[in-house]
């Protein structure tokens, strides 16, 4: 984390061979002091900060695509990645430039997000189309410290952002596995948001397939000012709920079975088929950021099931955020990541001491009798595990 804010504090983009020959270097110094403690320590501290600062600079070359210079307006055709429909009917789309006006190859944009603003146009994900559109750069900060779009919109690979003057023609029917799992992905949400309805349908869309442009923007600005809109963002929560109760369902439909749960280690084929949800709702949901890292931590957590280890410590949360800010570098300074972390390393932290774990591993009784004290202990848990996850993250949230 050190070395990847390092590297984004400074003022200038740093050439990756250098950055990978002083971690090499520091590696050779860890290898050589390994077997005095102090001298070992922070040579291991030196060479995770170089490690870090490598991973973003990799990251960044690795993403590095031509971004629009100056606004620009002409014939754009290319493939459509994904399409989600808006509250107001419009349709918001990241399409894959083939060629755009009079642009040269080498400077077309990776990636375009258009919003087309056109009664009954039709876009099929995967699909070859033409339009006309306007196309810009990604905004820059409206304030000093504020929100960098640009930045976001650079390690997603959008090169540039716009509008549609006319419908898309389809020019070539969609293809690929990808273009069917988006395909998938539009049915659930659709199907969702017909048999539901209203806003409450376009809710229960985004909580599923992560489509969240259907949501209304004053019901979007209602649960902003509730404090509670990061539940529409696809991440542990959800995460945990759907592979939680597709753990919880496979073991119990095992377990009915007794000649089957008392010969084999059904516990783990139940984690083995939660693994596979997991990544199933990763793939409808659009694979956000934060579902990406969600999906790392409750796969993590299943397969120390698997190996008979605790799902929940310190160490599997560490192991998440080392791979995390290895495969995702720019996570680190967003809020998603600092929020979800600061509070799971919280409640962690609050439940492993000694006062806690005593207060819930003491001997219980479930007679009529006992209910009461039982009902008292589920609420002060819920009222605590609140008070700890808020006072983690409520400086974060309200820096951001």
């Amino acid at each position: 984390a050190l070395g990847i804010g390092a590297y984004f504090s400074l003022p200038f983009e740093p050439d990756l061979w250098p950055a990978l020959a002083v971690l090499a270097a520091i590696g050779l110094l860890l290898l050589a002091v390994r077997r005095r403690p102090m001298m070992a320590l922070c040579a291991a501290a030196l060479f995770a900060a170089a490690a870090g600062f490598g991973a973003a600079v990799w990251r960044a070359e690795r993403v590095a695509a031509p971004v629009l210079e100056r606004p620009l307006s002409g014939t754009l055709v290319g493939r459509t990645l994904s399409v989600e429909k808006t509250d107001t009917g419009a349709l918001l789309a990241v399409i894959a430039p083939l060629s755009f006006s009079s642009l040269a190859e080498d400077k077309l944009p990776a990636k375009v997000r258009l919003n087309i603003r056109i009664r009954d146009a039709v876009l099929r994900p995967g699909a070859v189309v033409e339009l006309r559109a306007r196309l810009m750069p990604p905004p820059e900060p409206v304030s000093p410290r504020g929100f960098d779009f640009a930045r976001q919109a650079w390690f997603q690979g959008l090169g540039a952002v716009g509008f549609a003057y006319s419908a898309p023609v389809e020019l070539e029917a969609p293809g690929g596995a990808g273009a069917r799992l988006m395909r998938l992905r539009m049915r659930i949400g659709d199907r969702i948001r017909g048999v539901i309805g209203g806003t409450s349908g376009a809710v229960a869309a985004a909580l599923i397939t992560g489509e969240r442009a259907g949501i209304p923007d004053e019901v979007s600005d209602d649960l902003r000012a509730a404090g509670i809109y990061h539940v529409l963002a696809i991440s542990g929560l959800h995460m945990v709920l759907f592979a939680g109760s597709f753990f919880w369902a496979v073991r119990a439909a095992l377990a009915l079975m007794p000649g089957l749960a008392l010969r084999y280690p059904i516990k783990k084929w139940a984690a083995t088929a939660a693994i596979l949800g997991a990544s199933f709702y990763l793939a409808i949901s659009g694979g956000a950021i934060a579902t990406q890292r969600a999906w790392l931590m409750i796969t993590l957590m299943f397969i120390a099931v698997m190996l008979d280890r605790p799902a929940l410590s310190m160490r599997n949360v560490v192991l998440a955020a080392i791979l995390v800010l290895l495969w995702r570098p720019e996570s680190l300074i967003g809020a998603g990541f600092q929020m979800s972390f600061a509070a799971v390393v919280a409640l962690i932290a609050f439940y492993e001491s000694d006062m806690v774990r005593r207060w819930t591993t003491g001997p219980r009784g479930y007679g009529v009798a006992d209910w009461p004290r039982l009902a008292a202990t589920y609420t002060l848990g819920i009222a605590l595990t609140s008070i700890v996850a808020g006072a983690a993250t409520g400086a974060i949230a309200a820096y951001h």
